[in-house]
């Protein structure tokens, strides 16, 4: 049966039964209502089912089609979807992260994969808090307000050390459709923004756990925290220089911490504590002045065929703080150098020799030993050639 999406200009193609009633569940308001064959076109996502399992078909799989139950063909479907839903709108940035509502802003969570973003939005439900976004969130232009997707939030399976027995409790009276390895959570409007729902963006908030840690919010300055959110990014069809200004204005405007934590009904009290009253910008934000380091000319000249580095033509640059982030010249990718970098790039304005680079940061880095410094050029350059960012010149 082929079906229209709500917000998708193709049809997706779904077998009728279990699979549609896991996802309605799991899709709670996303609309989407049956198509007619004719003149419906070839759909853009495939499930078939054969023998109770079920096999996905998509322009964004990875390896060979795999068979799965009806949950976890479900989640692996809805991890497409979302593509879709991006590429249909290139106005949209999507990135994967949490949102949580609290104080009528939204506290996002970019945080990186397994870091315990689910199990804390989970907590913050159970603590009476609204969530926004489980894994994915839109974020609409112009305005920079962030869309709910209206997915249900979903848990890995077992629950570790980490859920609380009030947690567990929780999970258990809202229990949505579950595999061995996953379950979503059944929850009302009250719980979870209805697909569709706008907020607009409060503070970003990454996550580390550490085991025995006291719970602590540690302000961010604006380049950790971009690059942190830009590799979280995953809107493909929108160049690359205007994902990094829209993302480097959303940062720049928020309150950034890094949220240091063991116990999760502690972080959520903190969250909650702390955002329920909205600080200031400038009280949440970590110093992120660029420290000037100055970087003396080569002792030699050469010129730009004679083995030496340059810099590849087109490739646009953007400092935020220490950090120094490029965009390739078909802007389609976003490179972030660390100081030692950035400093290079900086020596690169005129061709240089990989020898004297390293001479002349050393000088500029006197701390920093030679050879640790030769190592992470060496590497760094080669990164960069990679990437089409520098080239090197014939001898």
């Amino acid at each position: 049966m082929l079906y229209a999406f709500k917000g998708l200009s193709r049809s997706v193609e779904l077998p009728e039964g279990r699979l549609v009633e896991v996802l309605s569940a799991v899709l709670r308001d996303w609309r989407f209502l049956p198509l007619s064959r004719t003149g419906s076109g070839d759909p853009l996502i495939r499930l078939t089912e054969a023998n109770g399992r079920y096999r996905l078909e998509s322009p964004w799989q990875e390896g060979p089609p795999r068979d799965r139950n009806a949950v976890d063909a479900v989640c692996a479907f809805i991890v497409d979807l979302v593509h879709a839903f991006v590429a249909d709108d290139p106005a949209l940035l999507c990135l994967h992260c949490a949102a949580a509502e609290i104080g009528g802003r939204l506290v996002i969570v970019p945080a990186a994969y397994r870091s315990g973003k689910s199990i804390l939005m989970a907590s913050l439900a159970a603590a009476g808090t609204r969530v926004h976004a489980d894994d994915v969130l839109p974020i609409k232009s112009p305005g920079d307000r962030a869309v709910a997707p209206g997915i249900a939030p979903r848990l890995r399976l077992p629950l570790g050390g980490e859920a609380s027995p009030a947690l567990r409790r929780f999970v258990a009276a809202h229990r949505g459709p579950a595999s061995r390895s996953y379950q979503y959570l059944d929850l009302d409007p009250n719980h979870l923004a209805r697909h569709g729902e706008e907020a607009p963006v409060g503070a970003f908030v990454t996550l580390e756990r550490r085991a025995d840690a006291r719970t602590v919010l540690v302000p961010l300055s604006e380049s950790e925290m971009l690059g942190k959110v830009i590799l979280r990014n995953f809107a493909r069809d929108v160049q690359a220089t205007q994902i990094l200004e829209r993302l480097h204005a959303l940062v720049a405007a928020a309150p950034c911490y890094k949220l240091i934590y063991s116990d999760v009904d502690r972080a959520v009290s903190l969250l909650r504590d702390v955002f329920r009253h909205w600080p200031e910008r400038q009280r949440g934000a970590a110093t992120d002045a660029a420290r000037p380091v100055v970087i003396p000319a080569p002792t030699s000249q050469v010129g730009a065929t004679t083995g030496c580095l340059t810099r590849t033509p087109g490739v646009r640059e953007k400092a935020v703080g220490e950090a120094l982030f490029l965009v390739d010249p078909d802007d389609q990718s976003i490179h972030q150098l660390s100081a030692v970098g950035a400093a290079l790039w900086r020596l690169l304005a005129q061709p240089c020799r990989l020898d004297d680079a390293v001479d002349v940061l050393h000088q500029a880095f006197p701390k920093v030993e030679k050879a640790r410094i030769q190592e992470d050029i060496r590497v760094l350059v080669a990164g960069l050639e990679k990437r089409g960012l520098v080239s090197t010149g014939a001898e």
